[in-house]
């Protein structure tokens, strides 16, 4: 899994989940649902990215196109059949530089916003340990020299001197008991970290505000229930609703959320048990965004590929040759940068023959001293080809019908390429694809 891919789908997952939450559930249920469902969508956004299920159980499908899975590529060539050419192309190499300095300022905005939140969770610490701690009833104050201050931070309440020695810190502190009870702050602490991960992503911050004001508006609604009397908690509440410092991620009893909680208060809006049906919605809405996102599949089809399996042979006759470097990511050998191998290499003698893995066409002749080098392309159905790079000698011709086992030429060294060696390719669908999939063990 990249990175790339972390922040796409997490993003994709967490947007889309609270555009229906907004649209169809954040009025219709209670305060305590609503704070389910955003951390089912908070637990949905960070774990689906690591699902990744490989329907067809195949090796990598590397398909052009796709900036992304080029990283480092400063050339590549792209091989079509019928109208499959081979082409050089440098166009991707804005595209890489770009992607790798975008992914770059990514990191970097993530390295920043990790640093500053481990500063914050310092920055409690620190407090604690240079202010006086009471314990009383079951709960640690932290007693504060800031006026109007009183917020939660996991176990601890704190509380500015002015607040616990006067007539409303009773109410204060029962407001602020509710959140340690209901471990408010680990959903804090949560989201902050998914905003490490998702601080490009503008709703990330919508999500934090939503959870904050649900978190006061489920605290406001308790504290009410249990016979305090309305009126004085909003009076309580318009009385510190005064600017102060908002340290960090702590549930603060001040937040900027007074006129809203205050309505919320006047309303005491009941909810339906009815109305908790109506998260199950988004069941089905997780359930597509884990088969668009969970399920990795290439465009090949596995029966067809197990049937073809047993008719390909080895382009060089086993034995004759040894593996040098598969498919996949590599330092290539002559430019020293990581790209992607979209081959298998045989090493072998030059001038050991080259076979055709299956009956096929010949679609493509080229002498070259650069890339492949000598190469040659077969059209072995429409749909599946096959390159034969770095020959020494071609003994075919555009157009000639080949058997199966029928030589085609011989290993060689030529264009870049530092030892004698078979760079053999299957490209399926215009999509170079591992050619083990398709040839016998070996």
């Amino acid at each position: 899994m990249t990175i790339l891919r972390y922040v796409i789908v997490s993003t994709v997952a967490l947007n889309i989940c609270l555009l229906l939450y907004y649209l169809f559930l954040r009025k219709q249920i209670s305060f305590r649902l609503r704070r389910i469902v955003l951390m089912s969508i908070w637990g949905l956004a960070i774990v689906l990215p690591f699902i990744q299920i490989d329907l067809l159980s195949i090796s990598t499908v590397a398909q052009f196109g796709d900036p992304f899975i080029y990283t480092g590529f400063n050339e590549f060539y792209e091989v079509e059949l019928n109208s499959l050419l081979v082409l050089e192309s440098n166009n991707y190499n804005f595209w890489i530089i770009f992607w790798k300095y975008l992914s770059g300022l990514y990191l970097l905005g993530a390295l920043v916003l990790a640093i500053r939140f481990l500063f914050r969770v310092l920055v409690f610490y620190f407090i604690i340990y240079n202010n006086e701690v009471i314990k009383k009833d079951g709960y640690k104050y932290v007693i504060l020299q800031d006026k109007g201050l009183a917020f939660t931070f996991l176990n601890y309440i704190f509380v500015s001197k002015a607040i616990w020695l006067s007539d409303d810190c009773l109410l204060i502190a029962k407001h602020e008991k509710i959140h340690v009870r209901h471990q408010h702050s680990i959903d804090r602490l949560l989201t902050e970290i998914l905003c490490v991960f998702q601080w490009i992503n503008p709703f990330i911050y919508w999500f934090r505000k939503e959870l904050v004001a649900v978190h006061e508006y489920q605290v406001d609604k308790v504290v009410v229930d249990s016979g305090i009397d309305a009126i004085s908690y909003q009076q309580l509440i318009i009385k510190y609703a005064c600017p102060s410092i908002q340290f960090s991620f702590g549930n603060h009893f001040n937040q900027s959320l007074t006129l809203n909680r205050i309505k919320m208060i006047a309303q005491n809006k009941s909810f339906s048990k009815l109305s908790a049906y109506r998260i199950l919605f988004l069941l089905p809405v997780f359930a597509l965004l884990f088969c668009c996102f969970a399920f990795q599949s290439g465009p090949i089809n596995e029966s067809v590929l197990l049937e073809d399996n047993d008719s390909f042979i080895l382009p060089i006759t086993e034995g004759q040759f040894k593996k040098a470097s598969g498919f996949g990511m590599r330092t290539h050998p002559v430019s020293k940068i990581q790209k992607l191998h979209t081959g298998i290499d045989l090493v072998a003698p030059e001038g050991t023959s080259l076979l055709a893995v299956k009956n096929a066409v010949v679609v493509r002749v080229q002498q070259s001293d650069e890339g492949y080098g000598n190469n040659v392309v077969l059209a072995v159905d429409e749909t599946i080809s096959v390159l034969y790079g770095h020959m020494q000698s071609i003994g075919v011709k555009v157009g000639q019908e080949l058997k199966q086992g029928d030589i085609i030429g011989t290993v060689g060294n030529t264009g870049k390429s530092v030892k004698p060696h078979l760079h053999f390719e299957l490209i399926q669908n215009g999509k170079k694809v591992d050619p083990k999939a398709f040839l016998p063990k070996f």
